[in-house]
């Protein structure tokens, strides 16, 4: 009798373990397919969130970042020949702020060549607009019309007083102070 409650002891203990191992299966099964489905909702919520990152930079950029860095390193150096292309209605990417920059510049450039072109020709009275500029721009134009002036300046001195001398005029002077040579 004591051998056979122990064989039926451990026959019930063979049961009880082979039925937890079964259970332990079936949770650690379970288990796995939680994790996949989870990492699958994580990996689907990263590269939703990436795409709508990128989509937003691409946004506010204007266009390709390779294009806008040509375009910024062409302006940066000088180059105000290349047409920054923008997407119909953009107006407030990165490019397009650019683009509004560069047409400033070719306005400006394009006032200083005016009235250099006339400064040239002896026309001293063609000057920079200076209500619509603002920082260097401003000072850059200040500057043009100061040297305008003083360059017509003396050139008026120098004629008035040589005019006088080829009349015999000796009385003549030039009395104001100009700087430099």
């Amino acid at each position: 009798p004591f051998l056979k409650a122990v064989t039926t002891l451990n026959d019930q203990q063979a049961a009880k373990l082979e039925a937890s191992t079964a259970q332990i299966k079936q949770t650690a099964a379970s288990i796995r397919n939680m994790t996949l489905i989870v990492a699958a909702i994580v990996v689907l919520l990263g590269i939703s969130v990436a795409v709508t990152i990128v989509r937003d930079l691409m946004k506010q950029l204007g266009g390709e970042p390779a294009y806008a860095a040509e375009a910024v390193g062409r302006i940066s150096s000088g180059d105000l020949s290349m047409d920054v292309a923008l997407k119909a209605g953009d107006n407030t990417s990165l490019l397009h702020s650019l683009k509004t920059m560069q047409e400033s510049l070719r306005t400006i450039v394009a006032e200083m060549q005016a009235v250099v072109g006339a400064v040239v020709h002896g026309d001293f009275s063609k000057k920079m607009e200076m209500g619509n500029k603002a920082g260097y721009t401003q000072t850059l134009s200040g500057l043009l019309n100061q040297l305008s002036d003083q360059v017509d300046a003396v050139f008026k001195d120098t004629i008035r007083v040589s005019q006088a001398l080829a009349e015999g005029d000796l009385s003549q002077k030039i009395t104001q102070e100009y700087s430099g040579a």
